[in-house]
């Protein structure tokens, strides 16, 4: 199986979890079998934003972990067959940790509602209300 995480800034064993994917540098991605990290550019794995769910499960990626997602990102993963968890924290190791002992909560359409404060649909939300 493998997880992957956006990635705000990449300096070696001080790696942060991105708020989300929308402001992610880098993401990593992680393998349960071979227990390896792999760390690359965003935009290594899609330059178009509109066929990163489609990369995804290109590259075998079946789960993501993540601290924000608007709802519409939300639902296009989960139409993608990717399970989204909610990370905790900012360390990707911790939240890998977390992962493998199945302590992260999965990352539900309401969560991302509250979190992104939207009202009540997905009009209701806008690109200058994003966090």
């Amino acid at each position: 199986m493998k997880v992957m995480l956006p990635i705000a800034e990449k300096k070696r064993g001080k790696e942060t979890v991105a708020r989300g994917f929308h402001n992610a540098h880098y993401v990593c991605i992680y393998d349960s079998q071979s227990k390896l990290f792999e760390w690359m550019p965003v935009k290594a794995v899609s330059p178009n934003p509109g066929d990163f769910s489609k990369e995804l499960q290109r590259m075998g990626i079946n789960t993501v972990i993540s601290g924000y997602l608007p709802p519409m990102a939300l639902q296009i993963f989960a139409r993608s067959g990717l399970d989204v968890y909610r990370a905790r924290g900012e360390n990707v190791q911790e939240n890998i940790s977390y992962f493998i002992n199945n302590q992260l909560e999965s990352f539900t359409t309401q969560k991302a509602r509250e979190t992104w404060g939207c009202n009540s649909s997905c009009s209701s939300c806008s690109s200058t209300s994003c966090n």
